[in-house]
């Protein structure tokens, strides 16, 4: 099978977002996910004692990411997995996150207070993922579950799709996975038969592109870029990097594929052409007008500017030239 994860830190060790999870139970079952810690620069800071002794200093969003993929892969590799997977790993994240928040706050002297984030909450993490398992040679049984503003899509002969219909962004703080309260995990149950890219990412990966055909078409281009699994993840990581200059995590797998990258390439080659040419050469011409129209927008100020010197010159030449004639004529 065809998957890897991609996770990177703008500031080694101080990202919100934990490394995504990739792992393989017997039976052709797996699962793929996402963690994106909430709080962003309000998160607050705390200071404890590590477990090796360690003094070490973290914020909430970077300690409850990494919990709840703790929790997650602990729950996917113990756990007996069925249709109720979601709502089974609801329960154990209520469970651990109280019950680790406590220990957390019994280790800390005067915890600090939120300081400014949009986020209520000191300890809370978005998620996404995709539990599948293969049934039979042309079927897959997937169950996308998801916690805040992550996503999951579905990548398929027809383009990029969400897993689901999302929540109103309005209700998004209502489903995130915190301490306190009950775990609401969204999740979707769904029978696959043709070959899918499953696909899970962060809020950035979203946010920080232009459109979600931005998102597909770096998948595809990267791609046809590559001859191995390894070379795709490597450009695709370095693509998001560059595009998406934030913290950001993504992970992906290929059900009902072969396991080599060609598979893919037949499958999509048609989507990637028409991505292309329809969704993305249209405003890439458009943006490559707007900065010709703006490199000349810089030359002619540069220009005014020479000439509005250039008239100061000339009025002072002008005026001398004005003074000495009247004086001559005296």
């Amino acid at each position: 099978m065809i998957y890897f994860g991609l996770w990177t830190e703008n500031v080694p060790h101080k990202g919100e977002n934990a490394p995504p999870s990739l792992l393989f139970r017997e039976n052709q079952q797996g699962m793929i996910a996402v963690y994106e810690g909430l709080g962003g620069l309000g998160s607050p800071v705390y200071s404890f004692v590590h477990t090796d002794g360690s003094m070490q200093q973290h914020t909430g969003a970077y300690l409850a990411a990494r919990l709840a993929k703790q929790v997650t892969e602990g729950f996917f590799l113990h756990a007996e997995l069925d249709e109720n997977f979601a709502e089974n790993l609801a329960y154990s994240l209520k469970d651990d996150f109280q019950s680790y928040w406590e220990t957390l706050r019994e280790g800390i002297e005067n915890p600090p207070q939120p300081n400014g984030s949009k986020i209520h909450r000191q300890f809370a993490t978005a998620a996404a993922g995709f539990y599948f398992n293969q049934t039979a040679a042309d079927t897959v049984e997937a169950i996308s579950f998801w916690a805040g503003d992550a996503v999951c899509y579905l990548l398929q002969a027809n383009g990029l799709s969400l897993a689901y219909e999302p929540p109103p962004h309005s209700h998004l703080l209502a489903h995130y996975i915190h301490e306190g309260e009950d775990c609401m995990i969204l999740f979707k149950n769904q029978l696959i038969y043709e070959p899918t890219l499953l696909v899970v990412a962060s809020a950035a990966c979203r946010e920080k592109l232009p459109s979600v055909a931005h998102l597909e078409f770096y998948l595809l281009q990267t791609l046809f870029q590559s001859q191995t699994t390894q070379e795709w993840q490597q450009r695709l990581n370095q693509c998001l990097a560059e595009k998406l200059n934030a913290d950001f995590s993504l992970a992906l797998a290929a059900v009902l594929f072969g396991e080599d990258v060609t598979t893919l390439k037949v499958r999509f080659i048609n989507r990637y052409y028409e991505l292309e040419q329809t969704f993305i050469r249209p405003l890439d011409e458009l943006d490559k007008t707007i900065q010709i129209l703006a490199y000349e927008q810089e030359y002619l100020q540069l220009k005014v500017e020479q000439l509005k010197a250039q008239r100061t010159q000339l009025q002072q030449s002008l005026q001398k030239r004005y003074e000495n004639s009247a004086s001559s004529l005296e």
